[in-house]
């Protein structure tokens, strides 16, 4: 099966009384999308959706080794310190609202291959 990517780019603020899709995300790669500029989110489903979209940390606990791989691949794809990305990653809530632009098949974020990618994306 073909998998999609989700390009996003950050969007402040909510408008009251209005509805929102929700994407739900690894806690990881969520904190990534709102906070390093993670821009592609690869799901095995395409959408004509376009606009803004809620990003959700799920619940997804990271064994020690899972995590500290996730840091350090954050670290190096985004250019931040190691110690600046959170040795603990906010789970079960909405870390923020991007806007979804394109839906495309098979696209990874800027200095990311397959090849470096961690298991637990």
């Amino acid at each position: 099966m073909a998998r999609d990517s989700v390009r996003s780019t950050r969007k402040a603020g909510l408008k009251d009384g209005a509805e929102y899709r929700v994407l739900s995300v690894h806690p990881a790669w969520a904190w990534a999308i709102i906070f390093a500029g993670k821009d592609v989110e690869n799901r095995s489903w395409t959408t004509p959706y376009r606009g803004p979209i809620l990003i959700h940390a799920s619940s997804k606990k990271y064994s020690a080794d899972a995590l500290d791989e996730a840091r350090r691949f954050i670290a190096k794809c985004s250019g931040i310190k190691l110690a600046k990305v959170p040795s603990e990653f906010p789970s079960s809530q909405i870390l923020g609202l991007v806007e979804l632009h394109d839906s495309v098949e098979r696209r990874l974020s800027l200095g990311v291959s397959r090849a470096t990618a961690p298991k637990t994306a």
